[in-house]
């Protein structure tokens, strides 16, 4: 086995705290090195040279094209999958990015990205970034890499056993083979396309995973196939620009247990049994969507799943949408009535096709009239007794109520008839247009300017950003000793939220409320933070009064980050004393823009 170690990376190995500080670097890597072979957890072969050899190994990919067998021209199944399937290892073992460049991949079994619990098995810190997987496609070619499943190939036949075509699964770290999929963190499926096609027990992607995990840019063709997508991320982040075209399902997450997601800018068509199936204890939400059910079709376009004995399990939210019916469905586009019906939400949802619209438990069916018709606001909550004594309330003008008068067991609807046709921006509103990438020609990378991860002068890094309006921090950790300020038209990212992160150096100790990052405040301003995560080392509480990002740009500025965090070095006992009072993200002034799995983990009693 040959491992080769983190390009530019200083790891710091919990319980060397002190030693680091006396002899740095030497320290970090003997520690490193003598860890490396209880962080992993399968032997991995040999990095092809050619892989080390490429620019982009340096930054923190791994160009899969490279391994012995990785056909790109949509040929040789066999050795594609055997060599996809060597790369996606060793991208996880070394903590890389697997990289695809633009082309088709044919495979004829399962590309298995998997992961043993999401963390290094020895600490709960942040002090070292935990090995994950994320695939990610080049934007360099005119398309999308391709990943198609070989016709006619072994195991994909069968809808009562349905295989994944792409698989992203967390295991137990103590090689039990049960799955964990609340512990598969910074999982990453972006800029890649799948078609299985003709196969009807394919799903094309199994991704049931933990925070910070998210699929992003991803088109999924499944005409005659199972399911699209089954499984998601967990809380706190979610999906952004999905299509999928065909299947039974579209995005199922029945026995995967995703909860909490949020899916923005989806698109799915021709469904032949629903569009979403839903089943887990934490609500989803579709945000800017389009559904459309396939001609003559007489089934719901979405079917909310039974799921638990719970109304708030498996509840769904609908929120900028439009339902396009290419047949009347038997019940009603929505269809709320397994069991007593789930708790459901509805807010600017178009209709076409046909006119029920909505039908919950018992409840009458909740019909429009005209060519469009417009669920303005919808919401269904059932106050049925459940199990383990939970109830669902309404809150309505800040009153909770299981009584609530003239309303219907908890419904509440406000339909319009015969309405316009629905803006042509209702999704587009919610995604953004394109992301930056480590392939873009009009960035800079900061390397070349002197600045790589370890120890950074603050005045140094906003010398670059002052000089430059794009620029890319390569994988590692950046320990900045002053605020840096994002200028209105800034873009500052990384690799991937998981492998670039910016830190505090412990030299720095404000004596009140003080940003890590901000920006300029201006109200047209289209300053881009993502692909990188924001953090504080948490043990000296007394210096702590970081405020990791501090957001005074405008509506047309995003942030698509990781979870913000703040975590003590030791495991036992966990450091819950309170820290100085501050804000850990704060948006202020003219802030705003679109926001993409930013948030807070591990902040314990901030």
């Amino acid at each position: 086995m040959r491992t080769i170690p983190p390009i530019l990376e200083h790891p710091v190995v919990p319980g060397c705290a002190v030693i680091t500080v006396l002899s740095g670097t030497i320290c970090r890597w003997l520690l490193f090195f003598v860890l490396i072979g209880s962080l992993l957890t399968r032997a991995q072969a040999t990095i092809p040279a050619a892989a080390i050899a490429d620019p982009l190994y340096a930054k923190g990919y791994l160009v899969v094209s490279h391994y012995p067998g990785v056909f790109t021209n949509g040929t040789n199944a066999g050795t594609t999958t055997a060599g996809l399937n060597e790369a996606i290892d060793d991208a996880y073992a070394n903590n890389l990015i697997a990289y695809l460049p633009s082309g088709t991949y044919l495979v004829n079994d399962t590309l298995t990205a998997t992961t043993k619990t999401g963390w290094d098995g020895v600490t709960d810190d942040f002090a070292t970034p935990r090995n994950h997987i994320a695939i990610i496609g080049s934007t360099a070619g005119a398309s999308q890499p391709l990943i198609r499943l070989a016709p006619g190939a072994a195991g994909f036949s069968d809808p009562t056993s349905p295989k994944p075509v792409v698989e992203f699964r967390n295991l137990d770290k103590n090689n039990t083979g049960n799955e964990k999929a609340d512990e598969g963190y910074h999982q990453m499926l972006r800029g890649v396309d799948l078609d299985c096609s003709g196969q009807a027990g394919a799903i094309a992607l199994y991704f049931n995973n933990a925070q910070n995990s998210s699929i992003e840019n991803v088109k999924i063709t499944a005409t005659g196939a199972f399911t699209g997508l089954r499984g998601l991320p967990n809380a706190g982040t979610g999906v952004v620009n999905i299509e999928i075209e065909g299947g039974q399902y579209g995005i199922d997450d029945v026995g995967a247990g995703g909860s909490g997601s949020v899916i923005a800018g989806a698109v799915l068509r021709n469904q032949t049994i629903t569009a979403v199936r839903h089943q887990s204890f934490a609500p989803v939400t579709f945000v800017g969507f389009e559904i459309v059910t396939a001609p003559g079709s007489t089934t719901a376009a979405v079917t909310i799943d039974s799921g638990f004995n719970q109304a708030n399990f498996a509840a769904l939210s609908f929120v900028d949408g439009i339902i396009r019916l290419g047949g009347a469905p038997a019940v009603a586009a929505i269809d709320n009535r397994s069991g007593s019906g789930k708790n459901f939400y509805a807010r600017n949802v178009y209709v076409t096709g046909a006119d029920a619209l909505v039908q919950s438990g018992a409840q009458p069916v909740v019909s429009g009239t005209g060519t469009w018709k417009l669920i303005n606001e919808y919401s269904y909550c059932n106050q049925a007794p459940v199990n383990f004594e939970k109830i669902s309330m309404d809150l309505i003008d800040g009153v909770t109520t299981r009584t609530p008068g003239p309303l219907n067991n908890g419904e509440v609807v406000s339909i319009n008839d015969n309405v316009a046709a629905p803006p042509s921006d209702l999704l587009s509103r919610h995604v953004w247009a394109a992301l930056p990438s480590v392939d873009d020609p009009d960035a800079v990378d900061a390397f070349a300017f002197g600045i790589a991860p370890g120890n950074v002068s603050a005045a140094t890094l906003q010398s670059l950003i002052d000089t430059h309006r794009k620029i890319f921090l390569r994988k590692g950790i950046y320990y900045i000793d002053g605020t840096i300020t994002l200028r209105k038209d800034t873009i500052l990212y990384g690799v991937d939220r998981n492998l670039t992160r910016i830190e505090v150096n412990p030299s720095w100790n404000p004596i009140s409320e003080t940003a890590m990052i901000t920006t300029d405040n201006d109200a047209t301003a289209t300053t881009y933070l993502g692909d990188l995560s924001v953090g504080v080392d948490a043990t000296d509480l007394a210096n702590d009064w970081f405020v990791a990002v501090d957001w005074q740009a405008g509506r047309n500025s995003m942030v698509h980050t990781g979870l913000v965090y703040r975590a003590p070095a030791q495991v036992n006992p966990i450091n819950r004393r309170p820290t100085q009072p501050h804000s850990l993200l704060r948006i202020r002034n003219a802030g705003g823009g679109r926001w993409y799995f930013a948030g807070s983990v591990k902040t314990f009693t901030s």
